[in-house]
C-alpha cells in the first residue's frame, strides 16, 4: 500500500529539537546568527527571505538581512561575502539566487566559506556530500528529504529507491545520500525512457517539485 510522507509532523519536532540546541548554544553565551544577502527587492527573494526569517525566529536563531542594490558592482558584492566569511558572531549564510547578469554567481556562490554555506551550494559542499563527510552542509532540499524518511523511521538500506530528477539542489545530491544509506537508487530525468514504470518496480518515490 502506498504511503504518502508529510512533512508538517516533521517541522514540528524538528523545531523543537533545533530550540533546545539554540538555548544551550545561548546558555553558553553563543547566539546563532544566520546572515542572508538580497540583491535587488524581487518578490520571489523577498517571499523566501521572509519564510527563512520566520523559520529562524521560530527556534531562536538572529537573522542579520543584507539589502543590497540591484546595482551593485561584481566585487562589491564579493567583498560582503568575504566581510561575514570572517565576521566570527555570523554562523551561517544565505545568498538569494539568482543573482543579476553582472555577478558571477559561480564565483559568488564558492566564495563562501563551506562551514558557513547553510544552503549547501558550493562545490565543497557538494563535494562532501558526494564523498561522505562532514565537509559543509549538503542542499537543504536534500536534507529535508532525508530528514522525513528518518522521522517516520523508513529503512534504507536494501531498498529500492526512485528519484525523479538529477538537479543539484534535489536529485544528484539526495540520490548519493540514500547510496550512503545503502540503498539501491535510479534516477529519473527528461532523457530516461518509459518514466512511469520505474517507480511502480520501486520501495520509495522521492520527487521535489
Amino acid at each position: 500500500m502506498a504511503r504518502l510522507l508529510k512533512g508538517k509532523d516533521v517541522i514540528d519536532s524538528l523545531n523543537i529539537s533545533l530550540k533546545e540546541r539554540v538555548d544551550r548554544l545561548k546558555e553558553k553565551n553563543v547566539t546563532p546568527t544566520l546572515a542572508i544577502i538580497r540583491v535587488g527587492e524581487r518578490p520571489d527573494d523577498l517571499s523566501y527571505e521572509k519564510g527563512a526569517v520566520k523559520r529562524c525566529q521560530q527556534v531562536g536563531v538572529e537573522v542579520r538581512v543584507t539589502a543590497l542594490p540591484e546595482s551593485i558592482e561584481e566585487l562589491d558584492y564579493f567583498r560582503k561575502i568575504e566581510e561575514l566569511n570572517q565576521d566570527s558572531s555570523i554562523h551561517g549564510i544565505l545568498i538569494l539566487r539568482p543573482l543579476p547578469k553582472g555577478i558571477d554567481e559561480a564565483k559568488a556562490r564558492n566564495l563562501l566559506k563551506p562551514e558557513k554555506d547553510v544552503d549547501g551550494c558550493t562545490d565543497l559542499s557538494l563535494a562532501g556530500v558526494f564523498i561522505g563527510s562532514d565537509l559543509g552542509f549538503a542542499p537543504c532540499t536534500a536534507e529535508a528529504a532525508m530528514e522525513i524518511l528518518k522521522y517516520y523511521n523508513i529503512s534504507l538500506a536494501g531498498k529500492r529507491v526512485a528519484v525523479i530528477g538529477r538537479s543539484l539542489v534535489i536529485g544528484r545530491p539526495v540520490a548519493m545520500m540514500l547510496m550512503h544509506e545503502n540503498a539501491t537508487v535510479t534516477i529519473c530525468h527528461t532523457k530516461t525512457s518509459d518514466i512511469p514504470a520505474i517507480p511502480q518496480n520501486a520501495d520509495i518515490v522521492l520527487l521535489a517539485s
